[in-house]
């Protein structure tokens, strides 16, 4: 199973809200991931979205389900900050429920912090989400390519602000891997990270 890496933010200050972040709904499991083809993008959710600024990603994401490059100026949807945190107050398309308004976008082809945070756009566009695989996995180390481990993708479709919520994106994401075969390629216990990004 997948889920997206998007946050949803609050409306008013003081407000609280519970697993709201991206970092808080896909939490820190044992391992990293790698992408379709076997390379690694980040070994851990702690060394991604370290708050000292010195965020570690291998190489962009960019790819499909399928293992196919995204056009280089692919963006992607998550109203998530380089920390894995909401990025603002009512910056999330209405909780990924409308068309109206604003949100953080990262782009596909970023390290760093600019593949969650590059800047922000109108809910109306259409930008792809971020694919993670949950569960425990094998490490994802530097320079080398490994058929084991938790997978991360780009959905291949893109999607405006209105995603039918975080469960929306959810069943997008998971549709996705389906239809590339990735349920049958596991080897972690579940897939729950699904991450869209959306080109533009």
């Amino acid at each position: 199973e997948f889920e997206p890496w998007l946050s949803t933010t609050i409306t008013s200050p003081g407000e609280m809200c519970i697993n709201c972040n991206a970092i808080e709904r896909i939490g820190e499991t044992s391992g990293g991931w790698i992408r379709p083809d076997g390379f690694p993008f980040a070994n851990s959710m702690a060394e991604l979205t370290s708050p000292e600024g010195n965020q570690l990603a291998f190489v962009p994401i960019l790819l499909n389900a399928h293992g196919d490059p995204l056009p280089p100026d692919a963006t992607v949807w998550t109203a998530t900050d380089a920390t894995g945190q909401g990025s603002g107050m009512n910056a999330d398309c209405g909780h990924w429920t409308g068309t109206t308004g604003t949100a953080l976008y990262g782009a596909a082809q970023a390290g760093r912090h600019e593949w969650t945070d590059l800047s922000s756009g109108d809910c109306s566009q259409s930008r792809h989400l971020y694919c993670f695989q949950t569960g425990s996995g094998a490490p994802a180390v530097p320079s080398a390519t490994s058929t084991e481990g938790k997978r991360v993708f780009v959905t291949y479709h893109r999607f405006h602000g209105d995603l039918g919520g975080v469960p929306g994106a959810d069943a997008k994401c998971n549709a996705e891997a389906s239809e590339a075969g990735l349920t049958g390629k596991r080897d972690c216990s579940s897939w729950d990270i699904c991450v869209f990004l959306l080109i533009v």
